[in-house]
């Protein structure tokens, strides 16, 4: 009897890995290997993307490229790959409670 190689085991299990990638499909004979890429999802500025996308296509470099830099740099130096300090003590917005820093965060986004 010849062995399955194509069967519903592996149908199953690509099905599995493509529904975790949400989307991220490709070409069909590529789609496992795209898909096991993870996928990052982030709300940003508008203002802040478009000017740092105009800044990144002077350095010849896409935002992909400038995001995986910075994992990169991150996983390096176990941390990250600048200073964050605070600046000056009116900074109290740090100091509230997560419900309201987020409150105000999904205030800005909301249309």
């Amino acid at each position: 009897m010849p062995r399955v190689k194509y069967g519903h085991a592996r149908h199953k299990s690509k099905k599995r890995v493509l529904k975790a990638a949400k989307g991220f499909y490709g070409p069909r004979n590529h789609a496992i290997r795209l898909a096991k890429e993870a996928v990052v999802r982030a709300r940003v500025n508008e203002k802040l993307k478009r000017d740092s996308d105009t800044i990144l296509r002077r350095l010849g470099i896409s935002q992909t490229e400038a995001i995986r830099m910075f994992f990169s740099q991150v996983v390096l130096r176990k941390g990250l790959p600048f200073a964050v300090s605070l600046q000056n003590e009116d900074n109290d917005d740090l100091l509230l409670p997560r419900a309201k820093r987020q409150a105000a965060i999904d205030a800005v986004y909301e249309p």
